[in-house]
C-alpha cells in the first residue's frame, strides 16, 4: 500500500509537471536518442539560482544512462561551472511497476553518469539536487527505453 501511494504521488507531481510545460521531455531512448531535463536550484555560490541540465539514453537494453551535462547560471546561460551538484535520480517504470534511485555525486565532472536497470518499458525520471543546494525545480522527464 506504500509503495502504491508513493507510485501515486510520482504520477500525481509528474503529471503538474508536465501539464504546466516545466522540464518534461519524452523520447525514445535509443543509443544515440537523447531526452533533455533540467532542475533549477539555490546554489548561493558563485550565483544564487542555477540550472543543472541531464540527457539520458539506452546504455543497453533495458538499462538506461542520465548523464549531468551542466551546471550553469540561470540568468546568463553561458557561465557554466566545471563541476556539478549531483543528483538523486530516481525512476518509475510505468511498463512494470519497477522503481528505483541511483545518486551522481555533489562535485561529479559535467559528463558524470548513472545507469539505471529499469527494464524495457515506458520509464518516468526524476532528478533532484544530491547536495546541499535546494531544489526549486525538479527534473522530469519520459523516456522509452528498449
Amino acid at each position: 500500500m506504500r509503495h502504491t501511494f508513493r507510485a501515486m504521488a510520482f504520477i500525481g507531481t509528474s503529471a503538474a509537471v508536465v501539464a504546466a510545460g516545466l522540464s518534461a521531455a519524452e523520447a525514445s531512448a535509443a543509443p544515440v536518442v537523447n531526452f533533455q531535463v533540467e532542475q533549477v536550484l539555490f546554489t548561493g555560490d558563485p550565483w544564487p539560482v542555477s540550472y543543472e541540465a541531464f540527457s539520458a539514453s539506452t546504455a543497453r537494453p533495458g538499462v538506461a544512462r542520465v548523464t549531468v551535462t551542466k551546471l550553469c547560471n540561470s540568468f546568463n546561460r553561458s557561465l557554466c561551472l566545471d563541476y556539478t551538484r549531483g543528483a538523486t535520480v530516481s525512476w518509475w517504470n510505468t511498463s512494470t511497476g519497477r522503481t528505483g534511485t541511483s545518486v551522481i555525486p555533489d562535485g561529479a565532472a559535467p559528463g558524470s553518469s548513472v545507469e539505471l536497470t529499469t527494464g524495457p518499458g515506458t520509464v518516468a525520471v526524476r532528478t533532484s539536487s544530491a547536495s546541499a543546494a535546494n531544489t526549486i525545480v525538479p527534473g522530469i522527464g519520459w523516456m522509452r527505453v528498449t
